[in-house]
């Protein structure tokens, strides 16, 4: 901040301040820092690449797509700027044109061109750095409160020490609360008995969310837990394996505070396989033991969702995105040995 106060105009020192900002959360007081930057000649792939994310953090997709494109093509070799761009590319739901980067025409990055070097007066000044988008979002991320809303009790259970609705609720909550990234709260109440259609009702997920100052609702119904006997073909049918497929089928809502459409509102999944086996062979305890894996899938799916609604999830980089054109580079010849 002395560096840009003692000379505003050096685009550099105004995108150092915008960067540190956007890295601790305050995008707004960023974007006037960072707009200086550019204008002031300090136009790098970090740059742009940092503007991107608060114009992603504000929804504007197609600007932050825009900009994460300009900074990764004036550095390609970014590992960061890539990985932005490609996570940009995932969350936004709509395809960009791949980069295409001849190999004679690679950008050198800002602080290497002795021109610029020339025009910047303060020589500590160090070059912009390119924050990766993950380690902003986790690095200002405030705890959620998650309502979790026990689970209905199937006919003829309700006297049974723990409860079927006791023992879910409980893997449920300990499955979202080990992230450490939310408080988990199970209301008061006799919803146990309560019918999931009475649980959903807009009146119901209000009084939970200002009761508890929630900011996720999470309510859900047991289906009847399906097998299916299947066989893996692998090495084009040279083995043929005999499995078991267990679909625990539950009927799910997640509701944000403040949002009007629900994160998630349908029929959701959990699967375990059984490899060697077909379902008329299996014990009780073995259906049990599948019963409960689902269950386990069918909560990593509901944790994996809430934690990717804030952006706590990183996705593998496509690298893919920049496509490098194949330059005709002329052989040496053989050395001439003696």
């Amino acid at each position: 901040d002395k560096a840009y106060q003692a000379d505003p105009k050096n685009g550099c020192a105004a995108a150092n301040v915008g960067t540190m900002l956007v890295y601790n959360g305050k995008c707004d007081a960023a974007m006037d820092y960072l707009t200086q930057a550019v204008e002031n000649k300090c136009l790098t792939g970090a740059v742009l690449n940092n503007f991107s994310l608060c114009y992603f953090e504000d929804g504007d997709m197609e600007n932050a797509q825009q900009l994460g494109y300009r900074g990764l093509k004036l550095d390609p070799n970014n590992e960061t700027i890539l990985g932005n761009f490609s996570y940009i590319i995932d969350k936004s739901g709509f395809n960009y044109e791949p980069i295409k980067i001849s190999l004679d025409n690679r950008f050198d990055p800002f602080y290497k061109l002795l021109k610029y070097e020339k025009e910047t007066p303060i020589g500590s000044l160090t070059p912009v750095e390119a924050l990766d988008f993950n380690e902003v979002f986790r690095n200002n991320y405030h705890k959620k409160t998650v309502v979790v809303v026990p689970y209905e009790n199937p006919r003829g259970t309700e006297r049974w020490s723990p409860t079927p609705s006791e023992l879910k609720t409980k893997q449920m909550v300990n499955r979202i609360r080990e992230t450490g990234y939310f408080r988990v709260v199970v209301p008061e109440g006799d919803y146990a008995s309560m019918r999931f259609s009475d649980k959903v009702k807009e009146d119901e997920i209000k009084k939970l969310i200002d009761k508890y100052d929630a900011d996720i609702v999470y309510i859900g119904m047991f289906k009847r837990h399906i097998l299916h006997d299947k066989v893996n073909t692998r090495y084009k049918g040279l083995k043929k394996t005999a499995y078991v497929e267990g679909e625990l089928p539950i009927e799910t809502k997640i509701v944000i505070a403040g949002v009007e459409e629900p994160l998630y509102d349908m029929e959701l999944s959990g699967i375990a396989l059984q490899d060697g086996t077909t379902s008329d062979v299996l014990s009780y305890r073995d259906i049990a033991k599948i019963k409960d894996r689902a269950f386990a899938d069918y909560a990593a799916k509901v944790n994996n969702m809430i934690l990717d609604h804030y952006n706590l999830v990183k996705y593998p980089v496509h690298h893919n995105v920049v496509k490098y054109v194949k330059a005709s580079i002329p052989r040496r010849p053989a050395a001439i040995t003696r």
